[in-house]
Formats: C-alpha cells, structure tokens, sequence
C-alpha cells in the first residue's frame, strides 16, 4: 500500500501529515543553537591634544589644569613643563611624590610598540632631557595608569603643545 493510501485508511488525510511536517520542521529550526558571536574589539585609544602653559600642572586621567600655586595639590597632578630659558628647551618634570615615567629618545609617539611598553624603564627621578618632538614620555601616575605623551612642540606663547594616550 502507497504512503498516502495507508494514511487515507488510517484516517488521516494526506494535507494533514504534511501540515504537521512542516511544523515539525519548523519548530526544529526555532531551535537551533546559534552561531557563536565574536565579542566587540575594544576600543582604540582615542589621542588627545593639549597646550599647557608652562608653570601650570596636569592631571591626565581627567584633563585638569592646575595652578602650582593652589593649596592641596601634591598628588593631584602628575606633570608640568618647565623652559629652560639658556637651551631653549623644554622639560617635563614630573610629580616625584607619586608619578613614574619613562624618557623613549628619539622614539616618536606613531612607533610605540607593546615591548616599548613592556620594555620601559620607570623612574620617579627628573629626567634631564628635553622633551623634543621625536620622543616619547611615558607616564605611570599614581592612579596606575600608562599614558604615551609625544609630538612635543614648544609655543612662543610660553607653552608646550603635546598628544597623548592611555596605553596601559
């Protein structure tokens, strides 16, 4: 006997069994596990520029400016310029109490790679060279964030334009 005669003589019709087939079938593929998702990259660190006067101070995890002059201040902030006025030069010089860098000389910003980072050597001690615009700086702050300060450029208007990143 035929397929559809047996369910004729079973009383089912054949419209039927194809109906319920089908939801069978549908219901099978509601089911399906899915495929996995690759999670999102993180983000690329986004960089920044700032024009900091001279005698004034810099936090970077929150972009303040502080006056040297402000009550308060002495873990508050984790560098400043200083000019060095015979040389023509200017010089981070870095809040001894709390923050760590590294001077990469002659390693500009774009080139930094992860042994850069890996590889560098910190110090809480003022580095006596001056920040050019082929170097980088890195800073350890207190809050144990690493940012990569480079493209150094000295203003006429008693200032030091620079970019930076966070890169640890």
């Amino acid at each position: 006997m035929a397929q559809p005669e047996r369910l004729q003589a079973q009383g089912i019709d054949n419209r039927s069994a194809k109906a319920d087939a089908a939801l069978t079938q549908s219901n099978a593929q509601e089911f399906v596990k899915p495929e996995p998702v690759e999670p999102p990259a993180p983000p690329v660190p986004m960089l920044q520029s700032v024009s900091l006067p001279f005698a004034t101070l810099f936090d970077l995890e929150t972009g303040t400016f502080l006056d040297r002059d402000s009550p308060g201040i002495t873990d508050a902030f984790d560098f400043g310029f200083a000019f060095n006025a015979p040389l023509n030069a200017s010089f981070l010089v870095q809040n001894q109490v709390a923050v760590e860098i590294a001077f990469l000389d002659e390693q500009p910003l774009s080139s930094i790679s992860a042994d850069d980072l890996e590889n560098a050597m910190f110090t809480n001690q003022f580095v006596n060279m001056p920040a050019e615009n082929d170097d980088t700086i890195l800073v350890r702050t207190s809050e144990g964030n690493v940012f990569a300060l480079g493209n150094f450029n000295q203003g006429e208007n008693l200032s030091v334009t620079f970019d930076f990143l966070l890169v640890g």
